[in-house]
């Protein structure tokens, strides 16, 4: 404050800053008083020493001080300074002398947005920003990350595949994650519910075991992964109950056994005869039976094998399924006798012979092939003396070709009674039998 009087008197100058008395020293034409922050009223006079006053009014608005920004967020609930869910940031913006004109927000260099905003999934550089009243401008940056998705996993599994879903070797099971925002941070993995281990990769052998993944990412996310498995390396084990080895059979044979798969568990078999063509096992169960047919197998020792699979693919190999059975189909043994009378002319003089008679006997006889043979004796038995002087007539001669067709006939159905073709072996019989006849006929000539 300046006072100054037209006739240099000396003067005083006092005065109320907001109802604030004041004073300035004694004599001085200028007085200076600091004004408070904000708005007020100053009231002065000055006094000459002539006793001559004037007095003055004023109002003055002060703001020497920027906007405040104190940006609020949430607490952070993540690992590594990281969200784990969407978050609503504030300015917190406040002038308290000439007021706030404007404030907004901008979100990694784009336009500024008013308070409050949400911040989803991602790493964010925020702007705050401030205006006062008295043309002040406060700005102050911040970074907040956000990541509220766990890592993504994708289970890729190595090894042979079966049938069914199983697997017939170890498998090598191993874990893909990613995170798109915070980054995968560790692995863990375990099998059937033990101890975690560091690791993406682990090796699995046989059995049903169930494989889990536990991934976290740098934001503090988690996702566990599990993947059962199905793994069975091991062939079915079929063993023969009947017949026993080396038993006699014949006909239809009834063949009974059993076949064991602890994991995956039997679904079919074949078998095979003397290294022939696998024929299918049907109406197959784990206690099979099925009916061998051995009328259409020649006789004699005959090995059989058996193989099965199971649900999973394995086949029998080693075949613990292996029998050997006799087969024995002959027809019974019969014997047949066969007679032959010879009549042969009687001497002119009435003196005692020896007429000779013929008889046949079948007698069986047991070959390789068992077929019946037919063999034929001729025998000679003494005749009753002829008492003389009675004359008796000799018996009619009777044709050696009379006795021909009996014995084809006999012949042929000795060849059809036969269950194994006897047919050779009859022929010779019966041409056994044509040279007795001409032997016979020769000595009735």
């Amino acid at each position: 404050m300046i006072a100054s009087d037209p006739q240099g008197f000396s003067l005083n100058i006092n005065g109320e800053l907001n109802s604030v008395p004041f004073s300035c020293p004694s004599g001085n034409a200028s007085c200076t008083r600091n004004l408070a922050e904000g708005t007020g009223t100053a009231s002065f006079w000055a006094v000459s020493a002539a006793g001559m006053s004037n007095v003055g009014i004023t109002s003055w608005k002060l703001d020497s001080v920027p906007p405040a920004i104190a940006p609020t967020f949430p607490a952070i609930n993540g690992a590594n300074g990281w969200y784990l869910n969407d978050i609503l940031a504030d300015l917190g913006a406040s002038d308290i002398t000439s007021g706030l004109a404007s404030t907004g927000i901008s979100v990694s260099g784009n336009p500024t947005q008013p308070a409050p905003i949400t911040l989803s999934d991602g790493v964010h550089i925020l702007d705050f920003l401030a205006d006062d009243l008295a043309g002040h401008k406060t700005s102050t940056q911040r970074t907040v990350s956000v990541d509220s998705v766990p890592p993504i996993l994708f289970v890729q599994k190595t090894g042979t595949e079966g049938n069914n879903g199983w697997y017939l070797s170890d498998v090598d099971v191993q874990v893909i994650a990613s995170d798109a925002t915070s980054g995968v941070d560790t692995i863990s993995n375990r099998v059937n519910g033990g101890v975690w281990a560091s690791g993406d990769t682990i090796l699995v052998g046989e059995g049903i075991p169930t494989v889990e993944f536990l991934v976290h990412d740098r934001a503090g996310n988690q996702r566990i992964i599990s993947e059962s498995l199905s793994i069975d390396q091991t062939p079915p084990d079929s063993h023969f109950l009947s017949p026993v080895d080396g038993e006699r059979v014949s006909g239809i044979v009834e063949l009974r056994g059993t076949t064991n798969d602890a994991l995956s568990g039997p679904a079919s078999a074949e078998y095979s005869v003397d290294g022939g063509a696998w024929e299918p096992v049907l109406g197959f169960t784990a206690g099979w039976v099925f009916d061998w047919d051995t009328r259409a197998i020649r006789n004699g020792k005959h090995l059989i094998l058996l193989r099965a699979d199971d649900i999973a693919g394995n086949r029998e190999t080693v075949y613990t399924a292996e029998i050997t059975l006799i087969v024995d189909n002959h027809a019974p043994l019969t014997q047949t006798p066969i007679y032959i009378w010879s009549s042969p002319t009687p001497p002119p003089s009435p003196s005692p012979t020896a007429s000779p008679t013929a008889s046949a006997t079948m007698l069986p006889t047991v070959e390789a092939t068992q077929t019946a043979t037919v063999v034929v004796r001729i025998v000679s038995t003494p005749t009753p003396k002829l008492i003389p002087p009675l004359e008796k007539k000799p018996l009619p001669s009777i044709p050696w070709k009379n006795y021909l067709a009996p014995t084809l006939a006999f012949g042929l159905l000795l060849a059809l009674l036969s269950t194994i073709d006897p047919r050779p072996a009859a022929l010779y019989e019966l041409e056994k039998l044509g040279d007795q006849w001409m032997e016979i006929t020769k000595e009735e000539k």
